[in-house]
């Protein structure tokens, strides 16, 4: 009888330091509240020009400028990327009325839409 108690009790520690250890796995990608590491230079296209996107992070938060090639044009935007990726996805606001809605599918590539006046004018794509 005495066996039994002993095995229960060391069951029942095992059992709750299993469950309690596995609450948050700290790996990479899908938990709720990670958020991937877009900060840096992005180079791409965007509407058959070049594209330079400066990424700014803190947490959520995204800041910096954009440079389009042929002809040069460049101004800043800010924005926020949603948690739990990547893929994750980011609304960037420029300017009066211009902005890219993308979509970050690895820390190294993202793609999406650029928009002028609410309409979608071109895709973008870049890697990092």
């Amino acid at each position: 009888m005495k066996c039994r108690k002993i095995f229960g009790m060391v069951a029942l520690i095992l059992g709750v330091a299993f469950f309690t250890g596995c609450d948050s796995d700290g790996g990479s990608g899908g938990g709720s509240g990670e958020v991937g590491n877009y900060a840096g230079t992005w180079t791409g296209n965007v509407c058959g020009r070049g594209l330079t996107l400066v990424v700014n992070q803190d947490g959520t938060s995204l800041s910096g400028t954009y440079t389009l090639t042929d002809p040069a044009f460049s101004e800043a935007y800010s924005g926020t990327v949603a948690a739990g990726g990547p893929p994750a996805s980011a609304d960037l606001m420029a300017g009066a009325d211009r902005m890219f809605a993308i979509t970050f599918n690895s820390e190294s590539s993202l793609s999406g839409g650029f928009f002028k006046g609410g309409e979608k004018v071109c895709d973008v794509n870049a890697t990092k």
